[in-house]
């Protein structure tokens, strides 16, 4: 280690005095801010995810079998009755559907991965402005040319590459890592932080609710895809506006690293997986932390795609209003059920206890899907899931408060870049396991993303078991160091 490096991490690991920018605006309104882009974000995203979903079912039907459905509708109609030619040509499209969301997936992987730990560790170098504005306007771009893409009515499989812009600029994942270490640069660890970065997934799930919710109506009133994806350019440009005159620079000059190489940039996320990384954890906690993490994700953030196609035959039929509403709703359990989880259990629990509740409910969530014949079932899996994604953000607080001032970024990315991980391999592998299922036991796939959850609680209560008996072994240490302080004759 140079000397430069050695004289950048001194202060920071032997002094509790951290240097804090003075807010600009309110507290309340700065944070307000801070919440508001990424919901912005994530509303524009869901819109375009959940038209893009549709679109592709409803275009590769149309290519497949013209006939199928009646020209003034823009998604076919569903029909029950297996022995017709009608559910055999649904099976077809839906295997053809997930096939393309495998592709989909397996061509975002190299590119999210790395622009996501570059942007967010670049923020360490140069500041946490730069890579909110980075973002947002890579999804402004990428809304605006799928809007023209569906005007003109260009083949489905063009859109994949309006879609990399976005995923070579970050997508959400990176606006959300900017307030995440927002909120780290301007407040100090503890059960503060932890609330902030509560309602920050909090109002990710408003936007998330009001992005699916809206875009089923949208499809219908509008009867096309165009306008909501007009909408959605609309609404993540009001995102990049708050990020340019709202948000100030959150990172002091005295906090910031000093600039390295892209690959070494991209080492700095795996430190916090070194023995030397933090004097605050241990370096299995962050491992089991980031699989408690991974599992989560999994379960809960590449169930998109399969849902919709799930949603769209037999059993349920659903149109595109009622799977908007379902979505909507399920999403609404998720986060806002994630901030009364947070809020209450912080009055007699720790952060590790409430990640435990967030798999459980999930699990029961999964298993209720994968059985679900009814609507009514499909309705009783949502209200299961009631906080279910409450486990992503208090791992994350947990890992901040274990890291250094100077490293948030570090530690935010490699999450941010985990969390895009799993939502695409995620997504690919159930994919896959939809589309091999389908026609055997559709809610198979739903059983598997169940054992993910099971993995999750496994891990959590590793983690409060060991975190406990650290405790212990510290107090016990502590102890020792008195009674030999006091032997010796000190005072």
């Amino acid at each position: 280690m140079s000397k430069t490096e050695n004289l950048e991490e001194k202060p920071l690991l032997h002094s509790n005095k951290l240097e804090f920018v003075k807010l600009k605006y309110p507290r309340w309104l700065t944070y307000s801010v801070v919440i508001a882009i990424p919901l912005c974000h994530i509303l524009s995203f869901m819109l375009s995810l959940f038209l893009l979903n549709q679109y592709t079912y409803y275009k590769f039907m149309k290519q497949e079998y013209p006939n199928a459905s009646d020209t003034s509708e823009k998604l076919p109609t569903c029909t029950t009755n297996t022995s017709t030619v009608g559910y055999q040509q649904q099976v077809a499209v839906q295997k053809i559907s997930a096939e393309w969301s495998m592709i989909c997936s397996l061509s975002y992987i190299i590119p999210g991965m790395f622009s996501n730990i570059n942007l967010a560790t670049y923020s360490d170098v140069y500041g946490r402005k730069l890579f909110f504005i980075i973002p947002l306007a890579g999804s402004m771009l990428k809304s605006a040319l799928c809007a023209i893409g569906i005007y003109y009515e260009i083949d489905v499989r063009y859109l994949l590459f309006f879609y990399m812009i976005e995923v070579c600029t970050g997508s959400w994942f990176g606006t959300l890592s900017m307030s995440l270490c927002f909120i780290a640069d301007t407040t100090e660890e503890g059960k503060d932080r932890s609330i902030l970065i509560g309602l920050l997934e909090g109002g990710l799930g408003i936007g998330a609710f009001i992005g699916t919710f809206i875009s089923g109506y949208l499809i219908s009133l509008t009867d096309g895809f165009f306008y909501p994806d007009v909408i959605a350019s609309c609404v993540v440009s009001t995102g990049l506006l708050l990020a340019l005159t709202m948000i100030q620079e959150s990172l002091p000059e005295s906090r910031k690293r000093k600039h390295v190489s892209p690959l070494d940039n991209m080492k700095r996320v795996f430190e916090c997986y070194s023995s030397d990384f933090s004097p605050k954890g241990k370096r299995w906690m962050f491992i089991i932390l980031i699989f408690i993490f991974s599992m989560s994700a999994i379960s809960n953030l590449s169930r998109h795609n399969v849902e919709t196609l799930y949603e769209l035959n037999t059993p349920f039929c659903w149109d595109s209003v009622k799977i908007g509403v379902y979505s909507s709703i399920r999403i609404c359990f998720f986060n806002l059920g994630a901030v009364i989880i947070i809020k209450v259990f912080h009055f007699c629990s720790s952060d590790e206890v409430i990640a435990l509740a967030g798999c459980f409910t999930t699990l029961a969530s999964l298993i209720l899907e994968g059985l679900a014949q009814s609507d009514l079932m499909m309705y009783l899996s949502a209200a299961a899931s009631l906080g279910c994604i409450v486990t992503m953000p208090m791992s994350r607080s947990i890992m901040s408060r274990m890291t250094p001032a100077n490293k948030q970024g570090s530690v935010f990315a490699g999450v941010a870049a985990v969390e895009l991980l799993c939502a695409l391999v995620g997504g690919l592998l159930m994919n896959g396991i939809y589309k091999a299922t389908v026609d055997v036991y559709r809610g198979m796939v739903f059983l598997i993303w169940a054992a993910f959850s099971v993995v999750g609680i496994i891990l959590c209560l590793i983690l409060i078991k060991g975190k406990r008996r650290g405790k212990l072994e510290f107090k016990q240490e502590e102890t020792t160091i008195k009674v030999e302080f006091t032997a010796s004759g000190k005072k």
